[in-house]
């Protein structure tokens, strides 16, 4: 009764299409918060519900959406008996062989897993050991089929006004599959760390392949503090735990800069990017480095949107209010058939109160940072019935997470001016990525093999070349047989016939008479001529059609 309570909560909210402000808004925060209660009750599945939620800002107001962007994961920790049991038994050996020590205790716990330390017994490194939760892939599978029988009720029924359930629960079911197989954990963790290669204020732990396994994974243990603490401190005005931070060389506006550098670059460059990241998913190093932590879910955005939401960041850091109109239009393509120059008129003066706020230190940190602005171009889609595709959705969200984090950190912070630094610096990079030696000499090498090949190419040029010619004259030598054929055929069937003629003049000379022959011949011709002037002609071209007919046979 619990889970269709939940669900029917789901539904309600759905329901409230439009919020605009005021007391009806406050109204919906408040039942936001409830549902948030519930979700994280529920834990699990659930928690991924209000997350998937918290995506849809082109349906629900900014405040409800990021009311869901704090849904905690929160459980009781299975046991530590439990827990050594199902290390042993995944990687195939006593727990003594492969760690020196292991900590029962553990030091986060959430709905799939938990994270025990660790000491490996070969190399001595401290390790965090993740390890999922008994019988969760089985309660996963009962929720998604339970999610699916109550999306295809509500999408039946059209409760939310043709706006389809189902392709939530079924990203829902991508999400969960993939978070629940810690390989793939491993391998996203191992890639985004490839793509970190020479940054050094941002970093992933190691992962130790050789004792991860689908339910089990040991990672690097990355000493420092947890990103959330700050922002509690921040969002709570603790003097006293911010006054610590800055006694430990924690600076809020490095932090900032360095972390929206590394967004920037994580989405624009690369083909992988974290997409959950909650302050619990950041550790902060020594010396300001900051470590990215929990890739059950990463987004592989495609070149096509990222060159599209590019155009977007570009035109904002330009302060481009009607560059910026233009690709946010280009990003949605193709577009339905609504009031898109209405939609235009009432982007503008969104996007150039953003671009001032950005631009200015004392501007309205809710309004000026490149998350917000997508945000609120997919509320206005909204408002004129345009539906924003669902990897546009998630780009967005991610975004607007990064962006919230980085506001948190330093509320004075310049989004254009920072974004316009990326592009500069990225553009150096690039000229000296292919001015460098290597790209010099592989350059190089380059010419010299095109050199040394040019004679072997001409060689093969000459050679197709020439096949062209001969296969050329082939085709007309064959062409030019095929109509000496024809031509011959019918010389043949005119001599035939003119051979025919001369037979009916000599067989009527010999029944009917010469006096006969001569007035039919004079009857039909234009000129009066006696049958054997008539026969001698016939004869004579005869002769003639057989010379042609004897080219005709030599050409073919």
């Amino acid at each position: 009764m619990t889970l269709w309570a939940s669900m029917l909560r789901l539904m309600l909210l759905g329901m409230a299409s439009r919020f605009r402000g005021g007391d009806g808004l406050a109204r919906e925060l408040r039942r936001a918060r409830a549902l948030r209660g519930e979700l994280e009750r529920l834990g699990g599945v659930f928690v991924k519900v209000g997350q998937l939620l918290s995506v849809r800002t082109d349906q629900y107001p900014w405040e409800v959406c990021r009311e869901f962007t704090q849904l905690l994961d929160r459980v009781v920790p299975f046991s530590g008996a439990v827990a050594e049991q199902i290390v042993a038994t995944e990687l195939q050996a006593p727990l003594s062989a492969v760690f020196a020590r292991f900590d029962r205790e553990p030091i986060a716990a959430a709905s799939i897993g938990q994270v025990h330390v660790g000491w490996l017994r070969d190399t001595g490194a401290k390790v965090a050991i993740k390890i999922q939760r008994p019988g969760i892939a089985e309660q996963v599978n009962i929720d998604l089929a339970l999610m699916k029988a109550f999306a295809r009720a509500v999408d039946f029924a059209n409760i939310f006004n043709a706006q389809r359930v189902m392709p939530l629960i079924q990203e829902l079911q991508r999400i969960m599959d993939e978070e629940l197989s810690y390989l793939n954990e491993a391998r996203a963790t191992y890639d985004f760390g490839r793509t970190l290669k020479g940054r050094k204020h941002i970093y992933s732990p190691k992962v130790y392949f050789e004792h991860t396994t689908d339910r089990v994974l040991t990672m690097e243990f990355i000493e420092g503090l947890s990103a959330s603490a700050l922002i509690k401190a921040i969002e709570n005005d603790d003097v006293e735990a911010l006054e610590r931070f800055e006694q430990l060389g924690i600076d809020r506006k490095k932090l900032a800069k360095r972390f929206f550098r590394a967004v920037l670059q994580q989405i624009y460059e690369h083909d992988i990017c974290h997409i959950d990241p909650h302050p619990g998913n950041l550790i902060l190093m020594p010396q300001n480095r900051i470590c990215l932590i929990d890739f059950g879910a990463v987004g592989n955005f495609g070149p096509v949107l990222r060159e599209r939401m590019e155009r977007i960041t570009m035109a904002f850091a330009r302060n481009d209010v009607q560059g910026a109109v233009d690709a946010t239009l280009a990003s949605w393509e193709p577009l339905p058939l609504r009031d898109i120059e209405g939609f235009k008129a009432g982007l503008k003066p969104i996007y150039q109160r953003l671009i001032s706020n950005a631009g200015s230190k004392y501007g309205d940190p809710n309004y000026k940072s490149n998350g917000r602005m997508l945000v609120e171009s997919g509320r206005l889609a909204g408002e004129f019935g345009i539906t924003a595709p669902w990897e546009h959705l998630r780009f967005t969200r991610l975004m607007w997470e990064y962006d919230t984090i980085v506001v948190t950190l330093a509320p004075d912070f310049n989004f254009a001016r920072a974004s316009r630094a990326y592009f500069v610096d990225r553009m150096k990079r690039r000229m000296r990525n292919h001015l460098s030696k290597q790209n010099l000499a592989a350059f190089g090498a380059g010419m010299v093999d095109i050199i040394a090949e040019l004679p072997k190419d001409l060689q093969e040029f000459r050679y197709q070349a020439l096949n062209t010619f001969r296969r050329s004259d082939h085709l007309y030598m064959h062409s030019m047989s095929k109509l000496s054929y024809v031509g011959k055929m019918a010389v043949e069937y005119l001599m035939a016939g003119l051979a025919v003629t001369v037979g009916a003049l000599v067989y009527f000379r010999a029944t009917r008479g010469a006096d006969w022959i001569d007035a039919w011949l004079a009857e039909r011709l234009p000129l009066a001529a006696p049958w054997w002037i008539c026969a001698l002609i016939l004869a004579h071209v005869l002769a003639r059609l057989q010379r042609v007919r004897v080219r005709f046979t030599d050409i073919d």
